[in-house]
């Protein structure tokens, strides 16, 4: 897995709190 990718997804989950 690429943590970048998930570090990503992490950023725009967030965003939609």
């Amino acid at each position: 897995m690429n943590i970048a990718s998930l570090e990503s997804d992490a950023y725009i989950y967030n965003l939609f709190l």
